[in-house]
């Protein structure tokens, strides 16, 4: 007789009780357990809760049911409970900037083997109205338009109708964004919808999948022009590359740079917290202390958030970014407003640079801005040119750490100072900035 094998079912961990007795750096409980110490997403300093093992590697843990509640728990609308852009709403604000802080500096500390002061700033940040930037996904199900944010570790979309995190302006586009959308002849051919409420008029980006009918582009133009709104298209089959044409280019969408008016679409990286980055870019300034006489090289510049600034106190300044279009609007404003000093380039700087022609001069400072992977070959590149002083503002701990360690081994560097700022409040992320000098 064949016998057939039959997998067993897996069984699944004890449930078991834990006492939340702190928060790590990316604001998940911590709670030991007899195995050890393990995070469990959710839970607040003195919260007890029925738990069970849900990443034994990781050490994380699934929240089966809370047994005992902090009285600083914040109660959440159902919308948010469901969405996962902010999985930290339902904590203090301020609780979770000092544990993202303390966890900060613990693993600088870890990673570098040095005794760190405290952060000369720490920049917190309103919790609603602060974001002026967001992509949202789209589908058409059933001939039903669902608009919104992922729910957590899903592809389901939860319908946004008002989002507290989002700016006035933002918000108030939301209702007839989707009338419109509804409307559309293509609409079923929609990836996705970035938002951004520039300096100038707040824009709306769309990405169709295949080339959309000319009554989309009427319509879409028709609404920008009634609600004042910038509205750009990706018509990736009719063009080739996704690149975007503007329907109403009468009016303005730009971001202020040291109060030069830069040209922008939603497309361009645009620090989402304007009123932080205020802070930032100050910091940064105070840092880099830039002179007449002095090159600083901007590495991974954008559209030139701080580039302009450091120009304005009389430093010549040469910013580098990957992306073609932030560099024209750069180059473009610097044009515009009569700029010498300042110039902007076009390089990959996860590749060899030397060659380059805006690397044949050492810059006296670098400052660099690199995305969540960080700039491992740039900080090779530097180390070996032994720059004087470095600037690094990272939105990435884990990089961060990794970027600077050699530099901060035998290499000759150490850290003078270092600042935290509340970029996301209410997620797990967290901006930082590192000042180091050479010893040499």
């Amino acid at each position: 007789m064949v016998s057939f094998y039959q997998e067993k079912p897996k069984q699944l961990p004890p449930a078991v009780e834990g006492v939340c007795s702190g928060l790590d750096l990316t604001g998940r409980g911590i709670v030991q357990l007899k195995a050890g110490v393990y995070f469990a997403p959710g839970l607040l300093p003195g919260e007890r809760a029925r738990v069970q093992v849900k990443n034994e590697r990781q050490h994380e843990l699934r929240v089966l049911k809370l047994l005992q509640q902090s009285p600083q728990r914040r109660s959440l609308e159902d919308w948010c409970s469901r969405c996962g852009g902010c999985p930290l709403r339902h904590a203090p604000p301020e609780l979770i900037l000092e544990a993202k802080t303390a966890g900060l500096k613990r693993l600088f500390e870890r990673s570098w083997g040095v005794k760190l002061p405290p952060p000369a700033q720490v920049a917190a940040s309103v919790t609603d109205g602060y974001r002026r930037a967001c992509r949202l996904a789209l589908r058409v199900d059933r001939g039903v338009l669902k608009l919104g944010l992922r729910a957590p570790l899903s592809h389901e979309i939860v319908s946004l109708e008002h989002c507290p995190v989002l700016t006035d302006r933002l918000n108030s586009l939301l209702p007839s964004l989707r009338s419109l959308l509804e409307t559309l002849p293509s609409r079923h051919r929609l990836g996705h919808v970035d938002l951004l409420d520039s300096d100038g008029a707040p824009a709306v980006s769309l990405h169709f999948a295949s080339q959309p009918q000319t009554d989309d582009l009427s319509r879409l133009k028709a609404w920008g022009e009634r609600e004042q709104v910038a509205v750009f298209c990706s018509e990736v089959a009719a063009l080739g590359s996704g690149d975007l044409q503007a329907l109403t280019p009468s009016l303005r969408c730009f971001v202020c740079c040291a109060g030069r008016e830069v040209a922008c679409t939603p497309e361009d990286f645009v620090q989402v917290n304007a009123a932080v980055n205020e802070e930032l870019v100050k910091w940064v300034i105070q840092c880099c202390q830039p002179q007449a006489g002095q090159l600083i090289w901007d590495l991974y510049s954008g559209l030139g958030n701080f580039a302009f600034a450091l120009h304005e106190h009389g430093a010549t300044v040469k910013a580098v970014e990957l992306l073609e279009a932030m560099v024209v609007q750069g180059n473009e404003t610097a044009r515009r407003l009569g700029l010498e000093g300042i110039a902007f380039y076009r390089d990959d700087l996860d590749k060899d640079f030397s060659e380059a022609a805006w690397a044949q001069q050492c810059g006296d400072l670098a400052l660099l801005d690199p995305g969540r992977k960080g700039a491992a070959n740039a900080f090779t590149a530097l180390l070996r040119l032994k720059v004087p002083r470095i600037v690094l503002v990272s939105c990435n701990p884990q990089a961060a750490a990794a970027d600077l360690k050699e530099l901060l081994g035998r290499k000759g560097y150490e850290i003078i100072n270092w600042a935290v700022f509340d970029m996301f409040p209410g997620t797990t992320h967290v901006e930082t900035v590192c000042l180091l000098t050479h010893r040499g």
